[in-house]
Order: structure tokens, then C-alpha cells, then sequence
């Protein structure tokens, strides 16, 4: 029997860290204890109080079967979500039909996407970028995909002035990422203002990816799509994953026009279960934990940490000569390594670091690398010194 792949599984590109983790393991293999910056999870360890209500919830045998809810969440699931968006962003939601639960924002990304995009059409993505938005929302719906560059002397934003009125009319969602993966840019509220006026002047729905909006740094405090969508005629979604280190947990969250939900679910119920209840309650208590716009004490704890680390980090590669700007926000240092950064990141690996190469996120990020501020102050400081002796 010959197996022939769908001709849009056949588009999807060729994923670049295919040859690096070949790399990295035969370095394992030879005994070389690398120090890992690429991926970005979170080794924080969750908060105890989550765990804690966790190991209560699991113990309860009525989680253990489907739930009448399903996909949407369960209903304290989404009264916690409302609640966690009036405390910290001042933004009313009504739980019932503006709130969804999802197994991890990735998914919520793709989902979005299949209630929206036909074959034809067009998604706008940030190029650097999550390959979801254009692998996913795109590729796999049969859809074209156009590529926003997101370039330094534009603070890592898109112009979108820049965008061809053709593509415009023929596009259906925007992908929007702030505070930004790769690159740790942040928008600010006329950025997002803008935004909104132009998807609306062109009918395009806004999916606003704000998987990082807990994780800011000094005087600056990042902000909601929802606080200037008066409308309520987009979307926003959000993870537990970085802010509560639930990464593995898998669950996630949505707020938005109630037609956009609608239609996501309308998609969801015919792929999965929704999220289980233990973790629902869990995540419950996360948001629970707000009770106000500023960050309970366990995750400042945890920013607190990683401030610590992109301090370190990016003194130590200005001390190697790198313009490296301080972040805002996220828990990524990105740079310009002033070569071809596919070469800089293999040369590292030789040397027992692992980063990621700009050109995995986009071709408008060649020259540029991402480090992962996911291991301890003694782990980085190693790393930096075998970066130094990588350069001379």
C-alpha cells in the first residue's frame, strides 16, 4: 500500500531544528553536558498552591468523566476567566457566551482559524513569528499566507499601511503577539488602537495571541486587545503555561466576540472533549489568586527570577561586544549575532549551548538569535562564558 501525504501536509516547510537536535544529541552522546536556551519552557516550578488544589481536585471521582460542558469549560472555569479580566484589565466579560476554555492557546490558534479561513483565502502573520500562525491558521486550511515583516527600526511591529489593499480584502484573520515571541517586543496602546481600526475598516478579525502578558518587567505592565475593543469584536487568547508554568497541563483560554467563540466551538466540539475538570479547577484557582491588576506574590516570585536572568544575560552579551536590548517583557533575550545565525547557533552547540536561529521564525529574522531565559543564574552564567570562548 503507498501512502501519499494531503498536498497541504506536503507545504508544510521542512522544520529547521530537525539538524540541530541531531547536533545536540550526538554532543549528548559524546559526554558534553549542554546547557539548553532553545525551547521556551518555563523550569520554573508551579506554584504550590496550584498543586496543591490540583491534588484535591484529581481525587474526586466525578472529574474522571466527560463533562456535560465539553469544550466550552466548565461554567467556574469561565466565571474565574471573567473575574481575572475585570481585576486585572478592568475588561467586563460575559462568561457565558464571551469566555471558552482551551487545551493550550496552540490549539485555539488553529481552531480559530478552520470556523474562518476557506481555501483561498488569506491569514496576515508576523514574520519573525509562531510557526502556528502560518503552518496552522494558513497552510493546513488551504490558505495564503501574508508575511508582516517585523523589523527592528519598527520596534518589532507591523506596518500595517504597508499591506496591499488586494490582500486586505481577501484576508480573514490577523495574527497580533505582544509581548513578542521571538523577538520580546512590546506594543503599546496606540499600537493596538491602530490595529483595531484597520482590521475593522477591512473586516478582519483580530486574534490577539497574549500568551506572555503576565511576564513584564521595571515600570512597564503589559496590556489586553480587550481594553481598547470596545466592540468586543475580536479575539484574545491567552495560556497558563508561561505565566503559571502549567506548560504541561495543557490548557488555555479565550475571550471575544461571542460569534467568533461560538463558531470556535462550533470547530472545537468535533475535536476534542475540552480540558479536564481537575485542571480546569487548578487553573480556576490561578486566576483566583488576582485580586487586583497587579500580579499575586508567587508570580512576582517567579518574575523576580527571571528579571534576574535577562539582567544577567544581556550584560553579558554586551560584555561580548552584541548591541543586545534590555526587554520589556517574555522570557526571551533576541539579537542580532552579526552573522549568519543558523552558523552561530551550530557553533554554539559545539561549545555545549543551545539557542534558537532567528530564520526558524521567519526570513525577515536572518542574523537574529533567541535565548530562553529557562535555567538557573550558575546554568547561564556557564553558558555565557562558553559562548565567550565560542567567539574568540
Amino acid at each position: 500500500m503507498r501512502i501519499e501525504y494531503a498536498e497541504r501536509v506536503k507545504r508544510i516547510p521542512k522544520y529547521l531544528f530537525v539538524r540541530m537536535e541531531e547536533l545536540i544529541k550526538e554532543q549528548e552522546k559524546n559526554g558534553v553536558d549542554m546547557i539548553r536556551l532553545g525551547v521556551g519552557i518555563p523550569d520554573l516550578p508551579t506554584p504550590k498552591f496550584i498543586i496543591d488544589k490540583l491534588a484535591e481536585e484529581v481525587r474526586k471521582p466525578e472529574h474522571h468523566f466527560y463533562s456535560l460542558e465539553c469544550s466550552p469549560g466548565e461554567d467556574f472555569f469561565r466565571q474565574a476567566l471573567a473575574r481575572w479580566y475585570k481585576n486585572r484589565f478592568g475588561v467586563d466579560v460575559d462568561w457565558r457566551s464571551e469566555a471558552s476554555n482551551l487545551i493550550g492557546a496552540k490549539e485555539g490558534l488553529v481552531n480559530l482559524s478552520r470556523a474562518f479561513v476557506n481555501p483561498g483565502d488569506y491569514v496576515l502573520v508576523p514574520d519573525p513569528g509562531y510557526p502556528v500562525y502560518a503552518n496552522g491558521a494558513g497552510i493546513l486550511n488551504d490558505a495564503y499566507v501574508h508575511y508582516m515583516p517585523l523589523l527592528a527600526e519598527d520596534g518589532f511591529l507591523p506596518d500595517l499601511d504597508a499591506i496591499p489593499v488586494d490582500i486586505r480584502r481577501k484576508s480573514k484573520i490577523i495574527y497580533l503577539n505582544y509581548p513578542n515571541n521571538p523577538t520580546a517586543a512590546v506594543a503599546d496602546g496606540t499600537f493596538i488602537k491602530k490595529a483595531i481600526d484597520f482590521a475593522e475598516e477591512n473586516n478582519i478579525i483580530i486574534c490577539y495571541d497574549n500568551a506572555y502578558s503576565e511576564m513584564y518587567f521595571d515600570d512597564y505592565v503589559s496590556p489586553s486587545l480587550m481594553e481598547f475593543d470596545k466592540g468586543m469584536n475580536h479575539i484574545e487568547l491567552n495560556s497558563f503555561s508561561k505565566t503559571f508554568a502549567m506548560a504541561g497541563d495543557r490548557i488555555g483560554m479565550a475571550v471575544g466576540n461571542k460569534e467568533i467563540i461560538s463558531a470556535m466551538l462550533k470547530v472545537k466540539s468535533q475535536m476534542d472533549m475540552g480540558c479536564p475538570t481537575y485542571i480546569q479547577a487548578a487553573a480556576a484557582a490561578a486566576l483566583d489568586s488576582y485580586t487586583s491588576s497587579k500580579r499575586p506574590k508567587a508570580i512576582e516570585q517567579m518574575m523576580d527570577i527571571y528579571r534576574s536572568r535577562r539582567d544577567l544575560i544581556v550584560a553579558g552579551l554586551k560584555g561580548m561586544g552584541f548591541d543586545c536590548p534590555l526587554p520589556k517583557a517574555g522570557m526571551y533575550v533576541w539579537w542580532n549575532c552579526k552573522e549568519d545565525d543558523v552558523e552561530f547557533v551550530n557553533k554554539m552547540i559545539r561549545h555545549g549551548v543551545t539557542l534558537t536561529p532567528g530564520t526558524g521564525f521567519g526570513q525577515h529574522s536572518k542574523g537574529y538569535v533567541r535565548l530562553s531565559l529557562i535555567q538557573s543564574q550558575d546554568r547561564l552564567q556557564e553558558a555565557l562564558r562558553r559562548m565567550k570562548k565560542a567567539l574568540q
